[in-house]
């Protein structure tokens, strides 16, 4: 039997609670919702989760990479109705069942929140399917880490009022514990190869309309200048939640301009773009950054137990080379801002501690 080459996919992983970061809550909220091993999503007979997933740290370049490294799970049942029997010549109803667990593996960097994604089998989640678990086990430990911090508080509250304090005391409430920390967001936007772009746009003769819904950035990817910095900057400027632009025309927008505004929208990494036209023969066409993300081939079988810190290793590595040869709309890996490490450094600090917590986490799952 021919051996099946996986392919690794690359995204901008923004998770944001409101205008803070993702490693501004990343030890109450964001890791407890990787590493808890009881959580679960589940509807009908499918089940996703993450296995055996791991805080880990290695070198790249310069500089300590720190990441989430794991497993995706999709644990579901196949069900058989009936097959044809070829010596009889007719269909045979015969119903099987048949548990199938494909998977993907996944390593989110903290230092820069881009997730590799390497689906290990042809069934194996999307990528997209992963982002929709991972918000929604992040929205579950951010309404655990609002609900124990309003209980310690209110304790706290009642302890001081009891004692007669003469502070004057606020009763806590989850409303302000939740403008302190808003309701986290979390998108992954597949990143687009060059070449992908260039050569799928190539297929269109006419573009008939270009949507592009902006999302607003990870704190560290706004540096004062280009596209990015103007569009947030406008938008900060008017007070406005969201950031949408649309162009069309019924007869075509102009061919290079608008090839040209979808490629500097795609390279911006946090831009939802989708865009429309037809063909030379005249056939509909429709493109979004899942048509134009980069695939890298991946030859290496990744079966049975992993030595999860040296697949990290690799992976990222396959990320690193991407942007060194320029096959990613990138420009080479920059340097590590200071506020990021000083956000990393507690965080190294405790991972034995997190890595055991994750091992001893309890039997009994949390379905969502």
């Amino acid at each position: 039997m021919a051996t099946r080459t996986n392919y690794i996919e690359f995204a901008n992983f923004v998770c944001k609670f409101g205008e803070r970061d993702m490693l501004d809550a990343a030890q109450e909220v964001v890791l407890p919702a990787f590493l808890d091993r009881q959580m679960q999503r589940k509807y009908d007979t499918t089940t996703y989760f993450f296995h055996r997933v791991r805080l880990v740290t290695f070198k790249a370049g310069d500089y300590p990479v720190v990441a989430i490294a794991g497993r995706f799970v999709k644990d579901t049942v196949l069900t058989r109705s009936q097959y044809f029997d070829e010596r009889a010549d007719d269909l045979v109803q015969e119903e099987i069942e048949l548990r199938n667990a494909p998977s993907a593996i996944f390593v989110l960097s903290l230092n820069d929140h881009r997730l590799i994604y390497l689906r290990e089998t042809s069934d194996a989640p999307l990528l997209q399917t992963f982002a929709t678990t991972s918000r929604i086990f992040i929205r579950n430990k951010h309404e655990d880490h609002i609900d124990e911090t309003y209980r310690r508080q209110l304790d706290e509250f009642k302890r001081a009022r009891d004692a007669g304090s003469s502070i004057p005391l606020k009763r806590p409430t989850k409303v302000a514990l939740t403008e302190n920390l808003p309701r986290p967001d979390v998108v992954a936007i597949s990143l687009s190869g060059g070449d992908a772009t260039s050569e799928y746009l190539d297929t269109f003769d006419v573009i008939s309309s270009v949507s592009v819904k902006f999302i607003t950035p990870n704190a560290d990817e706004i540096d004062g200048e280009g596209f990015i910095s103007m569009v947030f900057g406008e938008k900060s400027l008017l007070g406005a939640k969201d950031t949408n632009i649309y162009f069309g025309s019924d007869n075509g927008l102009t061919p290079e301009p608008a090839k040209k505004y979808i490629t500097e929208a795609l390279e911006t990494e946090n831009a939802e773009v989708k865009f429309k036209g037809t063909n030379k023969d005249g056939h509909q066409l429709e493109g979004d950054n899942e048509k134009v993300r980069l695939r890298v081939p991946y030859y290496e079988q990744t079966r049975g137990d992993l030595n999860i810190r040296g697949i990290a290793m690799k992976l990222y590595q396959k990320y690193k080379d991407a942007r060194d040869r320029k096959a990613l709309n990138e420009e080479a890996i920059p340097a590590v801002p200071e506020t990021t490490l000083e956000k990393l450094r507690p965080i190294t600090q405790n991972m034995s501690q997190l890595n055991q917590q994750s091992r001893d986490s309890g039997k009994q799952p949390t379905q969502s």
